[in-house]
């Protein structure tokens, strides 16, 4: 007598595996069953996630080293559209150029095809002085297929400066740190009352700059003494922070790094001192 049914609690325990299903389509890691027994793709998945991160918190752990705190993950866009994830990891700066200068922490792709999985480890980061650009298609910071999560500043003997994240009016992005710039010691009626503008250079401020910028704003230390001091992303006549001074803010910048400045108040009894003193991240970061 043929047989011609079998019934399903006469099957071992993983006694039908993927292969003797008769689906239709390839069955991999990008791969779904639907109901019709066919694999497919899961429809607008990576165009959805598109920049997708949980951010860690970045800190100096040592001259040399940057710690990940935390649980953090990536949609990283290179060889391939995946998800990376990783926690708690201790980084040691690639650069030792002996140059003073930003340095840009990447995820590196070569590594992470080498490594064949989705976990962040330290293997798996590579800082270099080399700027990263904003890619619209795969929604970050890239240089060629390394994304960019970071960016620090090293002394020229290799350091890194302290630095700290901080929360400046409700932008969890601020990055303090220990290096600073004062580009303004002036009397009030020196300074006057109407807009002016500053360029921050690249020691202060990270590139690309501005809206689409890797850096939107720099944070810094406006003080003014009986003055009220006003900020904003041009030169018009309109306030975008109202800051009575002396007081830390986040001053947005355009993409050649220039922010404006103004007070209500110029006396020759009274002087302005402004310091840079750390940079703001973009959501995109």
């Amino acid at each position: 007598m043929a047989l011609t049914k079998i019934e399903t609690s006469n099957l071992a325990d993983d006694a039908v595996d993927i292969a003797q299903l008769g689906a239709t389509g390839t069955a991999d890691a990008t791969t779904f069953l639907r109901g019709d027994n066919s694999w497919a793709a899961l429809a607008g998945a990576s165009s959805e996630l598109k920049g997708w991160r949980i951010r860690p918190i970045f800190t100096r752990d040592s001259t040399t080293t940057i710690k990940l705190n935390g649980t953090f993950a990536y949609q990283h866009d290179g060889t391939t559209t995946q998800i990376l994830t990783g926690a708690d990891v201790t980084f040691t700066r690639s650069d030792t150029s002996s140059t003073a200068q930003f340095n840009y922490l990447y995820i590196d792709d070569s590594a992470v095809v080498t490594a064949g999985n989705t976990t962040i480890t330290a293997s798996e980061l590579i800082s270099s002085p080399t700027a990263p650009t904003l890619n619209t298609t795969k929604g970050g910071f890239y240089n060629g297929n390394d994304r960019c999560i970071y960016a620090f500043k090293q002394d020229a003997s290799n350091d890194i400066y302290r630095e700290s994240r901080v929360a400046q009016i409700g932008n969890y992005g601020t990055v303090r740190t220990d290096y600073t710039n004062q580009f303004v010691n002036v009397s009030g009626s020196s300074f006057g009352t109407s807009w002016r503008s500053y360029t921050m250079g690249t020691d202060t401020l990270p590139r690309p700059c501005g809206p689409s910028g890797l850096a939107i704003a720099q944070y810094c230390d406006l003080g003014g003494s009986h003055s009220t001091i006003h900020v904003g992303p041009d030169s018009q006549n309109w306030d975008m922070f109202n800051v009575n001074s002396p007081w830390m803010v986040n001053c947005p910048v355009n993409s050649s790094g220039q922010l404006n400045v103004r007070s209500d108040y110029a006396h020759s009894s009274y002087t302005h001192i402004f310091y840079t003193r750390g940079w703001v991240m973009s959501p995109l970061l």
